[in-house]
């Protein structure tokens, strides 16, 4: 048990070739009918198969169960796998002993007020503004949301609302038209519709009733969540567009980088713009035998920086002039100590009183990375902040339909034939 705390996967091994000499040296010859086990002993005796694992032992009962061969990468396994098969023919299950667990849950908070979008933002935030999409319908910018994380395998999705707006998306997601209506929509549409109602069976609506910051919104979420499970964390008021060469999607790609520890999205900033996101530096982590993996070390991460500060504390090694990392709208996070932090901050909003401000989500990130780390990743895609600005939202639905008559990828294809 402290070989495997300690990660020292070479004493694991030995261990357990010490384990099996031990059963063998005290329990076969008790029952030597049943536990001489020459099968297992064939596979354990493997010569070729030495030089790709650290050990391995007998698991179940002797003969009757399974040899546990512990390989010294992934590679290593695929090559232990073809030999068994190939020189015993025998079969192999792999397994991944303390792999990250499969991320299944999201968070979208949808209830942000903006001022600079006003009066519209009046009856409608920015989650529900609509959006051309690929293939071609007008869908609320929630919609494009929610599809992309269950398409990367999410299987739920906690969307925060205000208490207004909450029927506008308990309608989208959870409603069917009126029958008049349903049967004046085209064919492909109706079918439509019935993928929306489907796709909101994963979709849960959680109430903000004041909207008092980022993480605030995040907090409001933890009830609908599973429990110490980690969760990809979407904003309500941006999309994202994939620049993949395979048409990965960002919240796919992003997932794709998931190795147990939390991690931030990022993309390249010129130093113009910086003041209107989080923004983070640290050192780049590189392996040698796969020099395009890319992972950052964040070491600081800021909320809207001014240029003089950036300047001064974040730069990042391998940018261009005037380049900085700023947050690309998608997180993964992994530390329950998130929401103690977040629940620390809130405790002390609430006893300063009415000046006090908003709840962030930037200084709860700050302390997962200064106790156990965050990691940071470029993404390859674009963002778009339809919540800022009516200037930025204009330039989001001009860019995006632009990408969209000129896109040829196999993704838009199927989404334009399944709508054809």
């Amino acid at each position: 048990m402290d070989a495997l705390a300690a990660g020292d996967m070479p004493r694991v091994g030995a261990l357990m070739v010490e384990a099996q000499a031990a059963f063998d040296a005290a329990a076969t010859p008790m029952c030597p009918s049943q536990l001489t086990a020459p099968n297992l002993h064939n596979v354990l005796a493997l010569e070729s198969l030495k030089p790709h694992i650290w050990g391995g032992k007998g698991v179940g009962s002797q003969g009757d169960g399974c040899a546990q061969l512990l390989c010294k990468s992934e590679d290593d396994l695929e090559t232990v796998m073809a030999i068994v098969q190939r020189e015993l023919g025998m079969s192999c299950m792999p397994l991944s002993i303390g792999a990250p667990h499969a991320i299944t849950q999201a968070i979208i908070p949808a209830a942000s007020f903006s001022t600079n979008l006003f009066p519209m933002s009046k009856c409608l935030p920015p989650a529900l503004f609509p959006i051309v999409d690929v293939d071609g319908l007008l869908k609320p910018a929630i919609l494009l949301l929610v599809e992309e994380a269950i398409s990367a395998g999410v299987q739920k999705v906690v969307i925060v609302v205000s208490r207004e707006q909450f029927p506008a998306f308990e309608q989208i997601f959870h409603k069917r038209v009126s029958s008049r209506d349903h049967f004046r929509l085209a064919p492909n549409l109706q079918q439509y519709e019935s993928t929306i109602l489907d796709i909101g069976k994963k979709v849960m609506l959680a109430v903000q009733e004041e909207q008092l910051g980022l993480g605030h919104a995040v907090l409001c979420a933890k009830a609908s969540l599973i429990p110490a499970e980690p969760f990809v964390l979407m904003l309500g008021d941006h999309l994202y567009r994939s620049n993949h060469a395979e048409g990965t999607s960002c919240v796919r790609q992003l997932l794709d980088s998931y190795n147990g520890r939390s991690i931030i999205a990022l993309k390249r900033t010129n130093e113009d713009d910086i003041n209107h996101f989080g923004c983070a530096a640290g050192r780049w982590e590189i392996k040698r035998d796969a020099p395009s993996y890319k992972r950052l070390t964040v070491s600081t991460i800021v909320e809207k920086p001014t240029r003089e500060y950036a300047r001064a504390n974040l730069a990042t090694p391998g940018l261009g002039p005037g380049e900085y990392l700023t947050a690309f709208g998608l997180y993964i996070i992994t530390e329950a100590n998130l929401f103690a932090s977040l629940e620390k901050q809130d405790k002390i909003r609430e006893a300063v009183g009415p000046t006090a401000g908003l709840l962030q989500l930037t200084p709860a990130l700050d302390q997962i990375r200064a106790e156990v780390g965050l990691d940071g990743v470029l993404l390859d895609g674009e963002r778009f902040d339809i919540g800022n600005n009516a200037q930025h939202y204009l330039a989001t639905l001009t860019t995006m339909a632009e990408q969209d008559n000129a896109s040829s990828t196999p993704a838009a294809a199927v989404k334009r034939a399944r709508t054809e």
